[in-house]
């Protein structure tokens, strides 16, 4: 582009220049600071603590385990350049390019790099190496908000504030008079890294935007506020504008000087807004989706006396720490470390590392635009308090019940806070987009033919969505319970190991009516069953064809919500569904020992029974289907007041077949909810056998039972043992 110098005489950086330590120095050796495990949740510095930046952390590591936060993230840094040798960058991840001059920018280390410090903020490492050995470096691990961004540095040429000097601002004609470069280096920025998520700019003109009109700074900054409102994008494409609100509090001013007025209380200004640039939005509707002033707290999270304040861009104006920062160094003294450094030129990275920390943790699926909004909307604020009788001022208020305030005057939407920013705000919801539910009313219990259908989900995810759109991501099994075999022990009374099954165990259906067919002679009947729950609707209801006798029986069973004797589903699962299963049952009797005697003896039972088992739905589980089988073998001796059985049996499992559950995987950068179908085995991975022996006998007026079970592998999942004993009493009158 030329060898054209850029010269910005009135433009200059927002730090406070003090007295510093300097920690560090030149020179080899090192290592690491510390010893951490990329996956444990790190010390943060202090002001990574004040934004509750280490919460957000634990989600990024539990949810993306080896990734750094802002992993992905790319952001562009205006400033007036980056030591890149310095040891906290990661050089893989950084670059620059210098704007007009090539000396413009350039940090040759003879003065303090302010560009080095921003940067710094934003992506210095977490464990670095090569670090001098120096024991005062040692001590401590200083890190960045977001250590795994995409850093991009354009170097230009910035000046410092003399916070001695009388408040100037800017003119309109002086900004008319910028207004080329200005647009020339925001289209370099916005087209940086083939288009940035964040640009950080950490500098301004002297002068509060409450102090211009809306015609004045379009007719003076006309160009640049269209580069900057990226109106040929997409809402969701355009890059995040993170300013500092300058630090033009408490400056020594004239009330005669232009543009000053009633501002100058006592010879001290009173900076009621942000500077000229980071507050435009509040005048330029373009520019609102998109950009945000950011404001500096103190140690106790309170505005800092030097900071301008957020005034009537309070709705589009976040707070941050911005006193006594710790950043790395580059400068006279070398590379190391600078403590005490005050400026809104230091709370600026932080919010724009947290706004990478919030689109990475979202996958990048939320828009820039979305995530700007999110974490404008969790910050900690408390509102300007209205006088009685008062009304709230228009720039405080954003529900339009002016009868109270939502808004800061001075930290405007308050203090970012990423803890709430990466949680979801108010209640989530989940489907398969023809039925959708609260998530917290979601369920289903699993068959306990399945056997242990949650080990086999593995780490299948399913999307969930807050009030906001935003997606959160849980295992689906997480949702799904297991069935239980609901064998028991003691069976009911006057059930003979002799007489066959019309079903199985594990089919909430019992027997409540049979009919013989007359043209068959007495020899073959019809049986109709079903159940229902305690407010009496009917769950399963089923037909069979069969020997009257036993022998063989066919039929079907519809289940009503459920799926081969599992539980209803709830919420995103409960659609209504029906489960048609079919069965053929076979069934063997024999007569041992005193044969001819019907009130003694020995007898053996014999059943398996096959039976195939087919489900649609529209809910999260659209379809189920497979091949089932039950088996037993029971003993049985009968006296005149006695009766003893052992019994051997395989519950109900499923031999094949598989249960297909569609889910939100995630959503579009416009917010459309992106589906996928998890296609699972339904076969279990063992085989239940249950061994049990009961006794029954009678006792006075009544009858006594005993029993005691045992059983491999219970419900069909490896290494699930149960043993159970019971007993109960019948009494007659």
């Amino acid at each position: 582009m030329g060898r054209k110098t850029m010269r910005h005489p009135r433009l200059a950086t927002t730090a406070v220049v003090t007295a510093a330590t300097v920690l560090g120095g030149c020179g080899g050796g090192g290592g690491s600071i510390s010893s951490l495990v990329r996956s444990e949740v790190p010390e943060q510095t202090a002001y990574g603590n004040a934004v509750k930046a280490h919460t957000a952390y634990g989600r990024i590591f539990s949810r993306f385990p080896g990734e750094a936060p802002g992993q992905g993230v790319k952001v562009t840094v205006i400033d007036t350049g980056i030591d890149q040798e310095h040891w906290e960058f990661d050089r893989s991840r950084t670059s620059e390019d210098r704007m007009y001059d090539p000396d413009a920018g350039d940090e040759s280390g003879d003065e303090f790099s302010h560009g080095t410090a921003v940067a710094s903020v934003i992506a210095a490492q977490l464990d670095p190496t090569g670090v001098p050995a120096s024991p005062r470096v040692r001590a401590f691990d200083f890190y960045g908000i977001a250590w795994g961004v995409r850093l991009h540095m354009i170097g230009i040429t910035l000046g410092t504030t003399d916070p001695f000097l009388p408040y100037t601002p800017v003119t309109t004609s002086q900004l008319a008079g910028e207004n080329a470069d200005a647009e020339t280096l925001a289209a370099r920025a916005l087209t940086s890294q083939g288009g940035p998520d964040i640009i950080n700019m950490s500098f301004g003109y002297e002068g509060l935007v409450e102090s211009y009109t809306e015609s004045e700074l379009r007719e003076s900054l006309g160009q640049t506020i269209a580069t900057l409102a990226q109106g040929t994008r997409d809402a969701g494409d355009r890059a995040l504008l993170v300013w500092a609100a300058g630090n033009s509090n408490e400056r020594r001013c004239t009330p005669s000087t232009p543009g000053v007025g009633s501002l100058c209380v006592r010879n001290r200004l009173r900076a009621n807004s942000p500077s000229v640039q980071a507050g435009a939005m509040a005048h330029i509707p373009e520019l609102r989706d998109h950009s945000v002033a950011v404001v500096a707290t103190d140690s106790e999270g309170r505005i800092a006396d030097f900071s301008n304040r957020c005034g009537i861009a309070a709705k589009w104006c976040l707070a941050a720490p911005g006193t006594d920062m710790l950043v790395a160094s580059w400068g006279p003294n070398g590379r190391g470390y600078r403590t005490g450094l005050h400026g809104t030129s230091f709370a600026a990275p932080v919010v724009t590392g947290g706004l990478a920390v919030v689109k990475h943790y979202f996958r990048g699926q939320m828009a820039n635009h979305e995530v700007l909004a999110r974490v404008l909307d969790t910050a900690d604020v408390t509102p300007d308090p209205v006088s009685v009788g008062g009304q709230c001022p228009l720039h405080l208020d954003t529900d339009g019940d002016r009868n109270a305030c939502e808004l800061s005057s001075e930290l405007g939407r308050g203090l970012m806070n990423l803890d709430k920013a990466t949680r979801p705000v108010g209640s989530l919801s989940t489907g398969s987009g023809d039925r959708t539910a609260s998530v917290e009313g979601t369920g289903f219990r699993g068959s306990p033919a399945w056997g242990d259908l949650r080990r086999r989900l593995g780490n299948v995810e399913i999307a969930s969505f807050d009030d906001r759109n935003a997606p959160f991501w849980t295992r689906l099994g997480d949702m799904v319970s297991l069935g239980s075999d609901e064998g028991t022990v003691i069976p009911s009374f006057g059930e003979g190991a002799e007489e066959a099954p019309v079903a199985w165990q594990g089919l909430h259906w019992a027997d409540s009516l049979r009919a013989a067919l007359p043209w068959s002679e007495g020899s073959a009947e019809v049986r109709y069953a079903f159940a229902a729950d305690t407010s009496g609707q009917v769950t399963s209801s089923g037909l069979s064809l069969g020997g009257k006798d036993g022998g063989w029986r066919a039929g079907a069973v519809l289940e009503h919500g459920a799926v081969a004797g599992g539980g209803a589903g709830a919420g995103a699962f409960d659609d209504g569904s029906r489960h048609v299963l079919t069965f053929a049952n076979y069934a063997k009797r024999m007569r041992l020992g005193d044969a001819a005697d019907a009130g003694k003896g020995w007898s053996v039972a014999v059943s398996t029974t096959l039976a195939g088992g087919l489900m649609r739905s529209d809910g999260i589980l659209q379809e189920a289907k497979g091949l089932y089988s039950q088996h037993h073998v029971a003993l049985a001796h009968a006296g005149d007041r006695h009766r003893t059985q052992l019994r051997i049996e395989q519950p109900l499992r499923a031999e094949s077949g598989r249960a297909n559950f569609k889910r939100p995987v995630g959503r579009t950068v416009a917010g459309g909810w992106i589906y996928d179908t998890a296609r699972i085995g339904l076969r279990p991975e063992a085989r239940a056998v249950r061994i049990g022996a009961q006794h029954e006998r009678e006792l006075g007026t009544g009858k006594i039972a005993f029993g005691a079970s045992y059983t491999a592998d219970a419900g069909h999942r490896p290494g699930e043992d149960d043993a159970a004993i019971g007993a109960r009493y019948e009494l007659r009158w």
